[in-house]
């Protein structure tokens, strides 16, 4: 998706077990790295919204980076680590 400065992206992932079932993961955090590889959110806690599903609104600055943004999530669940990456763009 594209942005503009000063919108809001809302950040969203669903955490599923073996089993297809939605699950709260032992931990869940996010970090997002502009195209210049500055990192704007090191580590935060999203917001669950229920049982499995998550989201973290990041406000694009009023001069942002142009191009490419990634989003990477980090889920811990009975000790394995799994990352997992998104992408938006950005455009002046």
């Amino acid at each position: 998706m594209l942005f503009r400065a000063s919108e809001t992206v809302k950040c969203k992932i669903e955490v599923y077990d073996s089993s297809n079932d939605l699950v709260t993961p032992d931990t869940i955090t996010i970090t997002i790295t502009n195209p210049s590889g500055t990192v704007k959110v090191n580590g935060a806690t999203p917001t669950a919204s229920s049982t499995g599903k998550y989201y973290y609104n990041y406000d694009v600055p009023a001069s942002p980076t142009e191009g490419r943004w990634v989003i990477e999530w980090q889920v811990t669940d009975d000790s394995a680590t799994t990352i997992v990456r998104d992408y938006f763009e950005v455009e002046a």
